[in-house]
C-alpha cells in the first residue's frame, strides 16, 4: 500500500586512533538531550572498581568498560594486539563492582524530586545507594531513571553498582526456560552463550564475536550517570507531528508531556527559531499531564538528503515556568521533510523505495557497525571523521545494523546536519528469540525508550525490527528446521506485534519494516522469485557462496540491496599497529586471527578452521588479478578487488533505477583492526573501495556494460536539475596507439537513469573466435585494449570511467612511466602525476606512515596529468618527496615484474 508520511523531526590511526585520552570526550560520554534540570551532580569521572571476589580497589573511569579499566592498570593486555583477544576471555566470567562517593548539599536535597539517571548500564547490574538496593537492570540499551531522593542524605553518599557475569546469567536463564534448554542443549556446538545471548540478554550481540568482530563481552557504566534535581515540575518529553507541509507554510503540532511535583500554576511556552530568529511562538497554562500546541511556520525550508539540497535545522525550545521562574526547559533541533516508504504493486510484485519531499531517492551508502568493540574508546571526532568520509563519498544513507548499538548523540546530530538518511535496525540479530512474557516486557520498554529518545531526528527514515531474523527462520540458518521450539508465532509476536505497536504508539508517522531482509510477498520462500519480487535483499552470492565476480553485475535484479560486500586487508600502517614484523605475511597466525569469517565461539577462536576469508581473497585474486608476491601487494590487490566488486554492484543497481532504489554495501568502518568488508579500516584509513565509492556514487554517473561485441553506455543523474553534456570516448591500446575516438551530445533528465549510446567494437578487439568475456580463457587480442569515456559540461568533467575487454590479469599493461612533481599551492601540498602509458588503479602511498590523498586508486590516461592534494597533511614537502611511492596494476602482472 502506498502511504504518505509527513514528518518533522529534531536533532538534538593505528590503534591509537580509537583510544580516548583522559581529557578527550568520548562519543557516548557526551549526551545532548536538551534537558536542563534545576540542579545537577555529574557522577562521571573517577570511580573505583574490583572483582567481587577480591579486596583490592583500583581507580576506574566512567563512562567506561571493565576491559579498558583493566588495560589501564596493566591487568589486561590490549585484546586488539596480535592474538591477545584469547587472553581476555576470563573477564566475562567474573563479577565486577564499581563504587564512588559524592557530596550532596542541603540546597540540593530541598528540590521536589531527585532522579538517578543511568544512561547505560552493561548489562546485568544491581544499583545500591547508601547500602539500599535501588534497582536491578537487565538491558544495556535502556536509559534508566530512578527516584532516589528518599535515599540521599546531606553530606557524603556512596553509590555501588555490581555487574553480574552475563555468561552465568544466561546459563541460569536457559536452565529456567524449557524452550531455551531444548533450543540450546549442553554439548551443542554453539553452546557458548552466543545463541543464549540472542534469546535472553538485551546486549550488543557482536560483543560475543561476529564474522568481523572480536569477542569482548564487556560490562560497566558505559554511558553518563548523574543526579538530576527538579523543583515544581519538568518537561518529560516533546513530540512533533506535521498537520501539513507545503512551500508556503508548515503546521506543527507539539505534544508535551508534563510532570508536576508540587502545587502551583505552571505555564508552557514553545518557541521555534531559525538562525536565531523566532519564527513561531505559543504558550498555554498547564492543566493536564499533556499540553498540545499548534504552531504555524511560514515558508518552511525543507530538509533534503545529501546531494539533493540543504539540510536546515530549526531550533525548538520548550520552557516550563511557575509564577516566579523557569523550572525546566528542553531544546531540540528539527527539520521539515516528508518521507514515504513506496510499496506499489508492479509487474514483478511490489516496488520498494523511499520518496523524500515527493521525489524517489536512490539510496547510496553503507552499513554502520560500532566503531570500536570497546565503546568508550570512540571519540566524537572519530564518529565525525567516519561520517564525514561517508558524506565525501556521496553517500546519503547508512543502515544502523541490528547486532550493534543504538548510536551516540554525536552520530545522529551529524547525520541531521549533513543529510545522511538512517535506516535504523532495532538491536536484534540472527537468532531465534523466544517470546516469553518477561522478555517481551523488557523489549517493549527498550523500544519505547529508544524511539522516544530519537524520534525527533530528521535523518531517521525507517525503523526496522531486526537484522536477518526472517531470513534465518525460513532459510539461511534454518531455525525452523533445526529446533522444535522455534515458531513463526514467537517471531510474529515480537516483530509484528510488540515492536510495531510500540513504535506506532510513540512515533506513529515513521515507517516500520519488520526485518532486513524482508520479502513481504513470500517470506517463507515458496516461489522461485521470493527474493526479487518484493522488499530488500542481502546478497552474498560472491563472498559467501563463491560465485564469480560477474554476479555483482546481476544485482540489478533486486529491488533494494541493503547488504553486499567483499573482504580486503587493512592498510599496512594499520597492520603494523597490531602485529610484530614476523606476523606480516599473508598466512601468518596473527593475520588469520584478525579475519573472522567464521562465527565466533570460544572453541572456534582457538581453531584456524574458521579463517576462510584469506583463502577466498587468494582464490579470487588468482582468477581475476593474478597472485601478489608481498604482503604490501596483497593489501593493494585485495583492496582493488573489493573496490571493483562494489563498483560492479553499485553501477548495476544504479543503472536499473527506478526498478532498483538502493545500494548499501557492507560495511563502512571496523570495530577492531581486521581483514573485513569495511571501506574504511580501523585506523580511519580509506581503502580503495571508499575512493571508488565516491566515484560510482557520484551525483552524475557515466558507466557501461559490455554486451556481446558492443559497449552500452548509461547516463545517471541524481538530483533535481537536468544536465546537458557531451559524451566523449576513445578506444586505445596499452602500447599507446589510439584506435578510435568519438563524441555525442546528450541530455540527462533530473533523477533518471537511461542508456545514452551503444557502440560496437567487434572489428577492433574481437579474437578469431569472437569477443571474449570473463568466462572465456583466451584474451590475446582483447587484452590489448581499453576504452576511456567521460561526460563533459561547460569544461567540467561530470563523470569518467574506463572499460576493459578482458579480465584484469590478462590485460597487456606496460610500465606507465610515471612522472611526479611535489609542490605547494597556496599552502596546500600537491602531487602532480603523469604517465607515458596507461596506468590502471594507480595507488599513491607512503613507504612508512600514512596520509590521505584527495583521490587514489584511479586510472591515469597517458598525457593527462592529474593534481592530487594531500588531505589534512601531517607531513612536510621534503618528507613527502622521500616517502612517496606509486603502484599500479602493471606491477603485479607478469610483464610488470
Amino acid at each position: 500500500m502506498n502511504r504518505l508520511i509527513a514528518l518533522l523531526f529534531l536533532g538534538c590511526i593505528a590503534l591509537k586512533v580509537a583510544s580516548a585520552s583522559a581529557d578527550t570526550p568520548t562519543a557516548f560520554a557526551r549526551v545532548r538531550d536538551g534537558s536542563t534540570p534545576a540542579a545537577l551532580i555529574d557522577l562521571g569521572g573517577k570511580w573505583q572498581f574490583k572483582a567481587t571476589d577480591q579486596s583490592e580497589w583500583l581507580d576506574a573511569r566512567v563512562p567506561g568498560t571493565v576491559h579498558t579499566d583493566l588495560i589501564r592498570y596493566g591487568k589486561l593486555e590490549d585484546p586488539f594486539y596480535r592474538d591477545n583477544e584469547l587472553k581476555a576471555q576470563w573477564v566475562e566470567d567474573r563479577e565486577w563492582e564499581y563504587r564512588r562517593s559524592f557530596q550532596v548539599s542541603r540546597g540540593f536535597l530541598d528540590h521536589h524530586r531527585i532522579f538517578l539517571e543511568c544512561r547505560g548500564l552493561d548489562t546485568i547490574a544491581e544499583v545500591r545507594l547508601n547500602d539500599t538496593l535501588v534497582a536491578g537492570t537487565a538491558n544495556m540499551f535502556i536509559e534508566y531513571e530512578f527516584d532516589v531522593k528518599p535515599l540521599l542524605r546531606e553530606g557524603r553518599n556512596e553509590l555501588h553498582i555490581v555487574f553480574r557475569s552475563i555468561v552465568s546469567w544466561i546459563q541460569r536463564q536457559k536452565a529456567a526456560d524449557h524452550k531455551a534448554s531444548v533450543l540450546c542443549p549442553q554439548g551443542h556446538p554453539d553452546n557458548d552463550c552466543r545463541k543464549g545471548l540472542l534469546f535472553f540478554a538485551r546486549k550488543e550481540a557482536s560483543d560475543f564475536g561476529w564474522d568481523w568482530s572480536p569477542r569482548t563481552v564487556t560490562c560497566g557504566i558505559w554511558k553518563p550517570i548523574r543526579l538530576a534535581a527538579y523543583k515544581s515540575g519538568r518537561i518529560a518529553d516533546m513530540s512533533f507531528r506535521l498537520g501539513r507541509l507545503n512551500h508556503s507554510e508548515a503546521l506543527l503540532d507539539v505534544l508535551t508531556g508534563i510532570e508536576q511535583f508540587g502545587g502551583g500554576d505552571l505555564t508552557l511556552q514553545v518557541q521555534i527559531m531559525l538562525e536565531d530568529r523566532i519564527v513561531a511562538d505559543a504558550s498555554r497554562r498547564v492543566t493536564d499531564r499533556q499540553v498540545r500546541l499548534s504552531l504555524l511556520i511560514r515558508t518552511p525550508r525543507l530538509w533534503w538528503p545529501n546531494g539533493w539540497g540543504q539540510h536546515p535545522l530549526y531550533h525548538v525550545r520548550g520552557t516550563l515556568r511557575d509564577t516566579k521562574q523557569i523550572v525546566h526547559s528542553r531544546t531540540y533541533r528539527i527539520g521539515f521533510r516528508t518521507v514515504e516508504l513506496v510499496r506499489e504493486p508492479d509487474e514483478r510484485g511490489e516496488h520498494f523505495g523511499f520518496r523524500v519531499n515527493g521525489h524517489l531517492i536512490f539510496c547510496k551508502g553503507a552499513n554502520w557497525i560500532p566503531l570500536d568493540a570497546l565503546p568508550d574508546r570512540v571519540t566524537i571526532e572519530h564518529v565525525h571523521s567516519v561520517l564525514r568520509a561517508a558524506v565525501e563519498a556521496n553517500m546519503n544513507m547508512l543502515r544502523v545494523w541490528g547486532g550493534g548499538l543504538y548510536e551516540s548523540d554525536a552520530f545522529y546530530d551529524y547525520c541531521d546536519e549533513n543529510g545522511i538518511m538512517i535506516w535504523h535496525d532495532f538491536m536484534f540479530a540472527s537468532g531465534p528469540y523466544i517470546a516469553n512474557a518477561g522478555y517481551l516486557e523488557n523489549v517493549r520498554r527498550e523500544i519505547e525508550n529508544v524511539v522516544r529518545r530519537r524520534r525527533h531526528h530528521p535523518s531517521i527514515v525507517l525503523w526496522c525490527g531486526n537484522n536477518e531474523q526472517e531470513s534465518s527462520m525460513a532459510g539461511g540458518l534454518s531455525w525452523l528446521e533445526k529446533y522444535e521450539t522455534v515458531t513463526w508465532a514467537d517471531y510474529d509476536r515480537i516483530f509484528h506485534e510488540v515492536i510495531p505497536e510500540t513504535v506506532s504508539l510513540h512515533d506513529p508517522d515513521r515507517p516500520y519494516w519488520p526485518s532486513s531482509p524482508h520479502h513481504p510477498l513470500d517470506r517463507e520462500r515458496k516461489n522461485a522469485d521470493w527474493e526479487t519480487a518484493s522488499g530488500d535483499a542481502h546478497d552474498w552470492g560472491v563472498w559467501h557462496e563463491g560465485r564469480s565476480f560477474d554476479w555483482f553485475n546481476e544485482l540489478h535484479r533486486f529491488r533494494f540491496v541493503s547488504e553486499f560486500g567483499f573482504e580486503s586487508l587493512p592498510h599496512m600502517e594499520t597492520i603494523r599497529g597490531f602485529t610484530l614484523p614476523a606476523d606480516r605475511c599473508l598466512n601468518s597466525y596473527v593475520l588469520e586471527h584478525h579475519e573472522k569469517t567464521g562465527l565466533m565461539t570460544r572453541e572456534w577462536m582457538r581453531s584456524w578452521g574458521h579463517n576462510r576469508g584469506i583463502s577466498r581473497i587468494v582464490r579470487y585474486a588468482a582468477s581475476l588479478f593474478g597472485m601478489a608476491a608481498t604482503l604490501e601487494e596483497w593489501v593493494y590487490v585485495s583492496q582493488v578487488m573489493q573496490g571493483e566488486g562494489l563498483r560492479l554492484a553499485g553501477e548495476a543497481l544504479r543503472r536499473n533505477f527506478p526498478g532498483s532504489t538502493g545500494a548499501l554495501h557492507w560495511q563502512l568502518g571496523d570495530n577492531w583492526p581486521a581483514i573485513s568488508c569495511s571501506s574504511i579500516d580501523y585506523g580511519g584509513r580509506w581503502k580503495a573501495s571508499h575512493y571508488m565509492a565516491r566515484r560510482f556514487f557520484g551525483p552524475v554517473l557515466l558507466c557501461s556494460r559490455l554486451e556481446g561485441a558492443s559497449v552500452r553506455f548509461w547516463g545517471i543523474n541524481d538530483g533535481l536539475a537536468e544536465k546537458r553534456a557531451r559524451l566523449e570516448w576513445g578506444l586505445a591500446r596499452f602500447d599507446g596507439k589510439e584506435v578510435r575516438r568519438g563524441e555525442a551530445k546528450i541530455t540527462l533528465r533530473a533523477n533518471q537513469s537511461r542508456p545514452i549510446a551503444e557502440i560496437s567494437f567487434a572489428a577492433d578487439v574481437s579474437e578469431d573466435t569472437g569477443l571474449r568475456t570473463y568466462r572465456n580463457e583466451s584474451f590475446s587480442n582483447s587484452g590489448k585494449y581499453y576504452l576511456w569515456y567521460r561526460l563533459m559540461s561547460n569544461g567540467e568533467e561530470l563523470s569518467s570511467n574506463v572499460a576493459f575487454f578482458a579480465p584484469h590479469k590478462y590485460l597487456q599493461l606496460q610500465h606507465p612511466g610515471f612522472k611526479t612533481q611535489v609542490s605547494r599551492d597556496q599552502g596546500r601540498l600537491i602531487v602532480t602525476l603523469s604517465a607515458q602509458r596507461f596506468a590502471a588503479f594507480v595507488e599513491l602511498g607512503l613507504k612508512n606512515g600514512y596520509v590521505r590523498f584527495s583521490d587514489n586508486y584511479f586510472h591515469l590516461l597517458p598525457g593527462a596529468p592529474r593534481r592530487i592534494e594531500v588531505v589534512e597533511p601531517n607531513i612536510t614537502e621534503s618528507e613527502l618527496r622521500g616517502q612517496l611511492y606509486l603502484r599500479s596494476l602493471a606491477d603485479l602482472l607478469p610483464q610488470g615484474r
